[in-house]
Parts: structure tokens; C-alpha cells; sequence
């Protein structure tokens, strides 16, 4: 009867700490972001696509960058982009803020996801390209009289 009882004890012990094994194996592959405070942390992070978090402050934005690691194929590393905070532009900047967008860059390269624009999807890319080609109209309106007279000069 003892031997009975020391071995559901050892059974339970046992179980207990596959149980506390896996939990902390969930944790740390898919619920734990290490964050980084500086670019070169940030850079070794999207270089190895290493879980982690960034937030990057320059004179017009505010990005926050999740790291969540390889795409199923092992070559593309997804990162989520968001813009926490307009600081300098207009009403139309100001949109963009709380949106974000998904974007795969090549594993093993650092550039910041954004760069390259098509390698993203979500609102914010819709939004960025919403602006892109409002200001775009804008110009080739506002230079329509200057791009007829160049077209007449050439036929």
C-alpha cells in the first residue's frame, strides 16, 4: 500500500511539472515580448527576427514594432508596424494614428519594415497610399496648365 501511494505522489509530482514545462514553454514562444530600448538592439532583433518589441521616436512619428518571428517558409520575417503617435503634419497624418500593417522582409537583412512599402498589408499601407496619390492628384492638378504646354512642345 505504501509503494501505491509513493508512486501517485511521483505520477502527480511528475505531471505537475510537465504541466509547469509547457506552460513556460507557451509563454515564452508565443506569449513573452523582450522589449528593446535602442536601435542596435532593435537591428540585431529584425537581423535574427527574434521576438521583441520596439518603439522608435523621431521628429514626425511615433512607431511601435512587434517582431513576431519566421513566416511558415523560414525566409520572411513578419513584423507589425504601428504609428502610436502623430507629432508633426496635418489633419491627413494625423489618421494614420493607432493603424497598423503587417509587414514580411527577408530574414537575415536589417531595414526597417516600412521601407518597402509592398512588402506590407493592412490600414495603415491602405491609408499611407490613400495620401500618396491625394497629393499626388493635387500636384498634377495644380501643374495641369505646365503639363499642356509641355505636351503641345512635343507633338
Amino acid at each position: 500500500m505504501e509503494k501505491r501511494v509513493i508512486l501517485i505522489w511521483a505520477v502527480a509530482i511528475l505531471i505537475v511539472l510537465v504541466l509547469i514545462g509547457l506552460g513556460w514553454f507557451v509563454y515564452t514562444k508565443y506569449i513573452y515580448m523582450p522589449q528593446c530600448i535602442d536601435s542596435k538592439c532593435f537591428s540585431k532583433s529584425i537581423v535574427e527576427c527574434s521576438r521583441s518589441f520596439y518603439l522608435n521616436e523621431n521628429n514626425d512619428f511615433i512607431m511601435a514594432y512587434n517582431i513576431l518571428g519566421k513566416d511558415s517558409s523560414n525566409e520572411k520575417c513578419n513584423v507589425n508596424v504601428e504609428i502610436v503617435q502623430v507629432k508633426k503634419g496635418d489633419l491627413e497624418l494625423a489618421s494614420l494614428e493607432k493603424e497598423s500593417m503587417l509587414c514580411s522582409i527577408p530574414v537575415g537583412v536589417f531595414d526597417y519594415p516600412e521601407s518597402n512599402i509592398l512588402d506590407c498589408h493592412g490600414i495603415l499601407r491602405e491609408k499611407i497610399q490613400e495620401i500618396v496619390i491625394d497629393r499626388m492628384h493635387s500636384q498634377i492638378l495644380a501643374n495641369l496648365g505646365k503639363i499642356g504646354s509641355n505636351l503641345t512642345k512635343v507633338l
